[in-house]
């Protein structure tokens, strides 16, 4: 910035020596102020007068101070100076503490021609000076400056966050300035005051947003422009909005579908397990059951894999599916892209039951149902399924009244007696037939088990004691008393025994104890119906003496008393 300063001395003129006629010469300045350098420079006009019409002037700078901090054009500084005509010079880069400056310039001039009047030779100094200048001080230039900030604005609306990514850079100014490109934030950075278009690069993974700005908005959003005036010593900011791309979202599905023999259908078959692998970064989705439900899983190539519900295998059924030979198992290539999604396809078919034939019918080799053979009637089915004929056999006829065995022989009726009442003097036995009584011999006795049983023979022996006789075997038997009396006779009465009848013939007998007839009562002693027991008693007795008898052969007799 100039100011004028007025000039304290006006530069004085000096004459020099005239040949013909006086003339006069004259030098002014006028000192500026530069601020933005802090300089002087000073503005020198001079002027001639009574110059000859046909004389042309000329000038020359001597001198000027100060010397050599400011400067002054070179000489002459002009040689066409007409006659009666100014002159001016600047002389600049004065110090703005220099106070003065002066100049002293050599003014002349010659004839045109030799003898031409109006025409003769002039030679004069002139100088001139500016005093008294105040100081000049250099103003400092007003600054400008010029920031940018990328800012984050979520859903939720506009914030001061800064995306520490992404560039920004600008262009405009008078004169023209350039900020380069460097990463958000933009710090307040010294520019040229004017217009400028900032320009925006969003950070990777995100993209601009208006949220509010005034900023364009390319197509992709992946950068934007900003308009900004940067007034001369005042600022401006360039403020983006960027909202972070949503990850992408990869799904990965399965499904295991059932294909009878009519073709393929989306009919879920629940159970069997599906499972898959791969991607980058590695993914895993554990086995679970069918269906596999859309699972979120990172892009890339995945291997699915199939395990066969039970009761069922797989089937092509013009799947991609690779199966396992048994069957029962099953993979399938899936690509699943970024922000895509990829579904695995199987397909399986239940396992026919196991034939049953139905009741009456075999299973044959080949799997099929066979109905029995039935031989016709008359025949017998052989070992190897084939039906025989029956062998002829000639009937056997029993004669009348014999019956046909299990062997086929003929037996006579069994001729069985009629039972009725036995005869007199016999049982009947076990098996319906009569038997007598079984009689011992004389001297034997009936045992037990209906066997005679020779009687014991004992040594002799004296007198039997008073009330006992002696036996036919030699022993004392006691005396056998009836209870009544016979034709008034006393004395031991024997009762008679009935002999046993014959049996009938043809009739097994059984032995059968004699029975006593009975008798009418008697006074006899050990007679009547008490005998039969004190017999048995003495009988006992008679055993015993026996017995002693033969052990004490060497001792003496005893008797009973």
């Amino acid at each position: 910035m100039a100011v004028v300063v007025p000039l304290a001395t006006t530069g004085v003129l000096a004459l020099g020596e005239l040949a013909a006629s006086a003339h006069t010469t004259a030098i002014q300045g006028t000192a500026i102020c530069d601020t933005a350098a802090g300089t002087y420079s000073v503005h020198w006009v001079g002027a001639t007068d009574l110059v000859p019409a046909n004389d042309v002037a000329k000038v020359d700078i001597t001198s000027f101070s100060p010397d050599p901090a400011s400067k002054v054009p070179a000489s002459p500084i002009t040689t066409t100076l007409a006659p009666n005509a100014s002159y001016e010079f600047d002389q600049t880069d004065i110090p703005g503490n220099a106070g003065t400056a002066s100049v002293a310039v050599h003014v002349y001039w010659t004839p045109t021609a030799p003898g031409i009047a109006d025409s003769d030779t002039f030679d004069a100094p002139a100088s001139g000076s500016v005093v008294n200048l105040p100081p000049c001080s250099k103003t400092p230039a007003p600054v400008q400056t010029l920031a940018g900030h990328i800012y984050l604005c979520p859903s939720t609306g506009p914030t001061t966050t800064e995306i520490a990514a992404g560039s920004l850079t600008a262009t405009g100014g008078t004169p023209a300035s350039t900020v380069a490109g460097q990463p958000n934030p933009l710090a307040p950075t010294s520019v040229n005051a004017g217009d400028y278009t900032m320009t925006a690069g969003a950070p990777a993974g995100y993209t601009f947003v208006q949220c509010g700005s005034t900023a364009v908005i390319n197509g992709p959003a992946t950068s934007a422009t900003e308009a900004l005036n940067v007034p001369s010593g005042g600022s401006a900011t360039g403020v983006f909005y960027v909202r972070q791309i949503p990850a992408p979202v990869q799904t990965l599905a399965g499904h295991i579908y059932l294909c009878p023999a009519t073709g393929a259908t989306t009919t879920e078959v629940g159970a069997g397990t599906l499972a898959a692998t791969g991607g980058t970064p590695a993914s895993t989705i554990a086995s679970q059951t069918n269906p596999l439900a859309p699972t979120n899983v990172s892009a890339g190539d995945y291997t699915m894999a199939a395990g066969a519900p039970a009761g069922y295998t797989f089937v092509q059924c013009g799947s991609t599916a690779v199966i396992n030979g048994a069957a029962t198992g099953a993979t399938e290539a899936l690509t699943v892209p970024s922000g895509g999604s990829a579904t695995g396809i199987f397909y399986v078919r239940q396992i026919p039951p196991p034939v049953v034939c139905p009741a009456g019918t075999t299973m044959g080799s080949n799997g099929s149902c066979v109905p029995p053979v039935v031989c016709p009637a008359g025949t017998t089915m052989a070992a190897d399924g084939t039906c025989t004929p029956p062998v002829v056999v000639p009937p056997v006829t029993c004669p009348a009244g014999s019956t046909m065995t299990a062997n086929g022989t003929c037996e006579a009726p069994a001729v069985i007696p009629p039972v009725g009442p036995c005869p007199a003097g016999t049982t009947m036995g076990a098996n319906g037939t009569c038997a007598p009584p079984v009689v011992c011999p004389t001297g034997t006795t009936m045992g037990a088990n209906g066997t005679c049983t020779p009687p014991v023979v004992a040594p002799t022996v004296g007198p039997c004691p008073k009330g006992t006789t002696m036996g036919t075997n030699g022993t004392c038997l006691p005396n056998v008393v009836s209870g009544g009396t016979t034709g008034g006779a006393s004395g031991p009465v024997v009762a008679p025994v009935t002999p046993p009848k014959k049996p009938v013939t043809g009739q097994t007998t059984t032995p059968v104890e004699a029975t006593p007839a009975a008798t009418a009562p008697t006074a006899l002693p050990f007679t009547g119906s008490n005998s039969g027991v004190l017999l048995e008693l003495g009988l006992l007795l008679l055993l015993a003496g026996g017995i002693l008898t033969v052990g004490n052969r060497r001792k003496p007799a005893f008797r009973i008393v």
